[in-house]
């Protein structure tokens, strides 16, 4: 296993897996066959060769449903949560689109995570409580009119400070969460320098801020998991709507703020269905062409392309490779809860090969994890009644 987890954490993972058919969030070890080059690959080249010297890239994986893009984001996030990166996870749908981007930022702000000595929190202005007082360097380095919007650098530099009192720390808490807190506020506190809540005009600019701030902070990097499960960008019985072109040309900004490292220490990571890129494409040119990378033999194509299929990042995408990976890494967790190896992967194979030849389709791999797991899980109970 790419961990090393307590029987405790086994006992959770395959009690959730066995109920879902998927590991629980945070917990995708338990399913990590096959992918473990790639995401060695990822740190090498994307963490250590591009982030950690102040980069930013967007990646592109796609799948259709049941396919596997959901998995490998639940793997990045276990990579960028053992490094110390900031994360936020945001499932695309009706309620949180792309196309209004105050509420995917107002999201972030809410839900961005930070995993320090085994313990997660929750909330940009807890982790700048966290993070506390700026480390000492070059003041120009810590100018807030650097920032994309001066106001918000101030607002995030200010929670950091230890002598607030309490009311001034609770209007900043609620402005640096999106809400509407004016200057007026924030001054009869005594916070000065902090204007501009968030907008739909300015919440790129705080988006922004938000990661280069974290970066002068020494967090090693901000990772922005985007998850397709609604189709967006879906257009109108007449193509691509207004609304659609808004939120392409937002996308557009994003992958030029990486590509011209406007961002500092950002990994934006979309797990898109199948058409994605097309629809992208029909709303906004402009989006197109920048996503518009020729699209290689599977066999050929290189892991640094910033556009894959989720199936080639994987080395078992055949069935029977699958659940070859899947038996080792379940044998891997009888052995931390101490049943016996031997005759447990003799079931084990016999159910995997039932299930194989019932099952057609993506969708085996979740009836297979769920009887495997309970399998594993029974034998944990005649052990340890």
């Amino acid at each position: 296993m790419r961990v090393t987890p307590s029987p405790d954490e086994v006992r959770d993972a395959l009690e959730t897996l066995a109920e879902k058919g998927v590991p629980a969030s945070g917990k995708a070890w338990i399913t990590d066959t096959g992918t473990g080059e790639y995401l060695e690959c990822f740190e090498r080249e994307i963490l250590d060769g591009l982030v950690a010297a102040g980069g930013a890239t967007c990646r592109f994986y796609e799948g259709a449903y049941g396919g596997g893009k959901t998995h490998l984001l639940d793997l990045l996030h276990c990579v960028a949560d053992r490094r110390g990166m900031a994360v936020v996870r945001t499932d695309l749908s009706q309620a949180i689109q792309l196309r209004d981007w105050k509420l995917v930022t107002q999201h972030i702000l809410q839900n961005v995570t930070l995993h320090r000595d085994g313990s997660t929190v929750h909330g940009l202005p807890s982790i700048l409580r966290l993070l506390g007082q700026l480390p000492s360097g070059d003041a120009d380095n810590r100018d807030a009119r650097r920032m994309a919007h001066p106001g918000f650098a101030t607002a995030m530099r200010t929670m950091m400070e230890l002598d607030l009192s309490e009311e001034a720390r609770n209007r900043l808490m609620r402005y640096l969460c999106g809400e509407r807190i004016g200057a007026g506020k924030l001054r009869a506190v005594g916070v000065h320098g902090v204007t501009d809540p968030l907008s739909e005009r300015n919440a790129e600019q705080v988006l922004t801020t938000v990661a280069n701030v974290l970066a002068e902070c020494e967090v090693p990097g901000l990772m922005l998991l985007f998850d397709e499960n609604e189709a967006t960008l879906a257009g109108g019985a007449r193509g691509a709507t207004h609304r659609d072109r808004l939120a392409a040309n937002i996308m557009r900004r994003l992958v030029d703020s990486c590509a011209t490292a406007s961002l500092e220490r950002v990994v934006a990571v979309f797990a898109i269905l199948p058409g994605f890129l097309g629809r992208c494409a029909d709303a906004y040119s402009a989006l197109g062409q920048r996503l518009e990378i020729p699209r290689l033999d599977g066999a050929r194509t290189p892991w640094r392309w910033p556009v894959l299929e989720v199936e080639r990042v994987s080395t078992m995408n055949e069935p029977e490779a699958f659940a070859h990976g899947v038996l080792a890494r379940l044998i891997e967790c009888a052995s931390v809860l101490g049943i016996p190896g031997e005759a447990l992967r003799t079931e084990l194979q016999g159910v995997a090969q039932e299930i194989l030849a019932s099952h057609a389709g993506s969708e085996y791999r979740r009836y297979m994890l769920k009887a495997l797991s309970e399998i594993v899980l029974a034998g944990d109970e005649v052990g340890n009644p």
